[in-house]
């Protein structure tokens, strides 16, 4: 089965919405069937932990005073490569990337161009969903989304706005597959999407 590296903004026990709730749920759904798991997702210290079979990797900013998210953001996107990269080096397997929402979007394009693996990318909203405000701050989150897009594999949405304001995003046609968390067989449609990229 496959070897799978989870990318996201946040995993219980550091939950600011329902992403990480989503991220937890995928992440045992992978591992009952045979997957194995590794998650990295941002905190205020860096440990180490197993949740029932799934290894967590919180990370944290070594960088502490910053004057915007974005800066914020780029010094601990390159702290999450660090160790991405440490795992993989140290004997840790990947088979696949996926990268929920546009925050570690710069990490999983490092890490999947520097070692050759294959990038999903997870939308459960759009900046476009998110701000009506057309600020340098909006702007820069949108070419994250952008690039992302452009780099992935595969873009997985969680609902049909989603995929629409995603092809808004970009002007060309895209294969998004739509995949709910409120679907029954939702890990297994993720997993094929998964296993679909991998054999290629």
């Amino acid at each position: 089965m496959l070897n799978v590296l989870i990318l996201t903004w946040e995993f219980p026990p550091k939950v600011l919405g329902e992403l990480g709730y989503y991220v937890r749920e995928l992440a045992i759904g992978l591992r009952k069937v045979g997957c194995e798991v590794q998650v990295m997702t941002l905190d205020d210290y860096t440990y180490f932990d197993e949740f029932m079979g799934v290894k967590v990797a919180h990370i944290a900013n070594p960088v502490k005073t910053h004057f915007n998210l974005l800066t914020w953001l780029s010094t601990l996107n390159t702290e999450v490569e660090r160790i991405c990269s440490e795992y993989i080096y140290n004997g840790g397997d990947v088979d696949i990337i996926n990268v929920h929402d546009w925050h570690l979007i710069p990490t999983g394009i490092t890490l999947a161009k520097t070692f050759g693996l294959p990038l999903v990318l997870t939308f459960h909203s759009t900046e476009e969903m998110r701000s009506s405000h057309d600020s340098n701050f909006s702007q820069a989150i949108r070419i994250f989304e952008r690039e992302g897009i452009e780099e992935a594999r595969v873009i997985i949405a969680t609902n049909e706005d989603v995929a629409n304001s995603i092809k808004r995003l970009i002007a060309k046609d895209l294969d998004i597959k739509v995949i709910a968390p409120s679907d029954d067989a939702w890990i297994s449609k993720t997993l094929a999407v998964y296993m679909s990229v991998v054999e290629k």
